[in-house]
Formats: structure tokens, C-alpha cells, sequence
């Protein structure tokens, strides 16, 4: 903001504007971040469910009935050293990771 501030001195009603249109800018970005903060939250808790689904015993099984033909067709195509809950479970890792990275910068701008 300096920077701009210097940039624009000579010309009061040009930085006004442009500190507006940028005030604008940034409320919208925050109001997207939040957004999709809640959306890729909702993301993590449903792929946890189908983690929790997947170790469940076949006949308590609620999401996917077929994890085991499923790991089964995962290995013919990626080999022995891959199940969906490996998957799974990387991808719910990612996720936290990234939440709380968005969490760091959302609570810095609250």
C-alpha cells in the first residue's frame, strides 16, 4: 500500500479509486476463500466417512459394498502396493494440510 500511495500521491481522486477497487477485490476474494474453505471441508468429512466404510466388516458396510473388487481392480491396473484406503487417506492428509494453511491466513485476515 506504500508503494501505491507514493505511486498515486500526485493524484488523490486516481488513489482512492484504485485503494477502493482493490478493498473491492480483496472482500470478494475472502468471501470466496471462505467459501470454498467450507466446501473442501465438507470434501475431508465425507472422504473420512468412506475411510471409516472402508475398514468396517463387509456386513456393516453402508457407502461401498464392493471395496474389495474395487481394491481388486486398483491392483490389476497400479500394482500390489495400492488400496483405496491408502488413497483415501493421502488425499484426507492433503486436505487437513491445506486447511490449515487456509485457517493460518483466514484468521490473519479476521
Amino acid at each position: 500500500m506504500r508503494f501505491l500511495h507514493r505511486a498515486f500521491s500526485g493524484d488523490k481522486a486516481s488513489e482512492k479509486l484504485l485503494l477502493n477497487i482493490i478493498a473491492d477485490v480483496n472482500k470478494k476474494a475472502l468471501t470466496l476463500l471462505n467459501e470454498y474453505y467450507a466446501k473442501i471441508s465438507s470434501l475431508r468429512l465425507r472422504l473420512n466417512g468412506c475411510l471409516e466404510d472402508y475398514v468396517k466388516p463387509a456386513a456393516e458396510k453402508e457407502l461401498i459394498y464392493n471395496w474389495k473388487e474395487l481394491d481388486i481392480e486398483l491392483v490389476k491396473n497400479y500394482g500390489n502396493n495400492v488400496n483405496f484406503s491408502t488413497i483415501i487417506n493421502n488425499i484426507v492428509n492433503s486436505l487437513n494440510l491445506f486447511l490449515k494453511l487456509m485457517d493460518l491466513y483466514l484468521q490473519e485476515k479476521k
